[in-house]
């Protein structure tokens, strides 16, 4: 088992006060994308899902040094609608490299908007309602 894990993160855990809110602390983080995928917004949520799109790319950030108590706790407010899962992302000058990532539940996709989800909306309508 390893000692720490890194994290491909697209939507409110982007966000420092809700990664704090949810394990305690503010992981290490650089820019990343995730090629082959495509976020949305979900039908009566403020929260994202991300699915396989050959043509898409979604950006987020990749979290590093997490320890596997703090997996539990992600997994936890990611809930049941999301699985957890490897993905291949690109980072800094043409980096790659594995990490885990949160996609959505095949029996989920139902609940997909097909319209992309703004960071910019959420960070101005809905990101006081996530802080503890």
């Amino acid at each position: 088992m390893p000692s720490s894990y890194d994290l491909f993160c697209y939507g409110t855990l982007c966000f420092p006060e809700i990664m704090f809110s949810v394990i305690g602390r503010v992981p290490d983080s650089v820019e990343a994308s995730l090629p082959g995928f495509i976020c949305y917004e979900l039908h009566g949520a403020s929260y994202p899902a991300m699915i396989p799109d050959q043509q898409g790319s979604v950006n987020g950030l990749l979290y590093t040094g997490l320890g596997i108590r703090e997996l539990g706790c992600i997994d936890k407010y990611e809930g049941k609608q999301y699985l957890r899962e490897q993905v291949a992302i690109m980072y800094g000058e043409g980096k790659t490299q594995t990490a885990w990532g949160y996609l959505l539940a095949p029996g989920q996709y139902h609940r997909l908007k097909k319209q992309p989800w703004c960071r910019h909306k959420f960070a101005k309508n809905e990101l006081d309602k996530y802080i503890i």
